[in-house]
């Protein structure tokens, strides 16, 4: 019954729609309305209703772009995944620098860790959203450090026999151990990881 009376005001938002012009920014602002009430409300608080709401336009709207929450929830956790811009730094140890400073710029948003609540909380009832954001936000994220590394160990500054994963854990693990543990997290802690780590990996001059 549900699913039929969706299919309907679909199809009635479709002949409203016609001859109008679609708003050009609204699928963004469904998406970002979408990942606040996640972060702030979890899952199971999120809803069509909700978002509707946030935005100021009718669930008809909504499920004339996707056709279930969890859908919606889905496209909303893959926006994340967008990049910074192409680091270009030569210097490797700069390069690094730059790119957990990245790190820190995206997990610091507003409701950043409260998301990263939200996909863990449903690890066992719902899975694949938190396999979507794994892919697609962390291991986009961890593969842009990796590549810097890599960098470093061709052109000789990093050692050959280090395990990339490790240190890589490292480089970021400080922010969410320092989140979790309180007290706060200070502004340059990027800097200060990096030359703690940077006498362990470097190669011999």
């Amino acid at each position: 019954m549900g699913a039929r009376n969706n299919r309907e005001a679909v199809s009635e938002n479709r002949r409203q729609q016609r001859g109008r012009p679609r708003e050009a920014d609204l699928d963004q602002r469904i998406l970002v309305a979408t990942l606040e009430l996640l972060a702030r409300l979890g899952y199971e608080g999120t809803s069509i209703a909700a978002v509707a709401e946030t935005v100021g336009v009718s669930k008809p709207t909504i499920y004339l772009r996707w056709a279930s929450k969890e859908e919606l929830i889905t496209t909303a956790v893959a926006t994340l995944a967008r990049d910074n811009p192409e680091n270009t730094t030569e210097d490797v140890w700069e390069a690094l620098l730059l790119e957990i400073t990245f790190f820190h710029q995206a997990i610091s948003r507003k409701h950043g860790m409260g998301l990263i609540g939200a996909m863990l909380a449903q690890e066992a009832a719902r899975p694949q959203l938190l396999e979507q954001f794994r892919q697609n936000v962390a291991g986009t994220r961890r593969a842009r450090i990796r590549s810097v590394l890599l960098r470093g160990q061709a052109g000789g500054q990093i050692r050959q026999d280090v395990d990339l994963d490790v240190v890589v854990n490292l480089l970021i693990g400080y922010f969410y151990s320092a989140y979790i543990g309180g007290g706060g997290i200070p502004e340059d802690w990027p800097g200060t990881c990096l030359e703690l780590i940077r006498p362990g990996i470097a190669a011999a001059p």
